[in-house]
């Protein structure tokens, strides 16, 4: 999988998130970070997010959005066609 398809994976699972939680102010409140950051990864086609924001979201949708769910196709290519190793979750 190229880095721009799995860019637009993670943007739309985000988008998921962002919509389960109710809004851009809503999804900043429950991840702790502020709005801005939210619609910054947007609007400047940030490649760049947080390395625990998966886990993050996964807590604040209280599981609706899974983690995995960003990295799924990273998990299921083969190892050669892997650009990046699935992240571990965080102490």
């Amino acid at each position: 999988m190229k880095g721009s398809d799995r860019h637009v994976r993670y943007l739309n699972t985000l988008r998921l998130a962002i919509e389960v939680l109710g809004g851009q102010n809503a999804a900043a409140r429950a991840m702790g970070i502020p709005q801005p950051t939210i619609s910054r990864w947007f609007s400047r086609n940030v490649e760049h997010f947080p390395l625990d924001l998966p886990w993050r979201i996964e807590k604040a949708t209280g599981g609706r959005v899974k983690a995995t769910d960003f990295f799924m196709e990273t998990l299921n290519a083969p190892k050669e066609e892997r650009a990046i190793e699935h992240p571990q979750r965080p102490d």
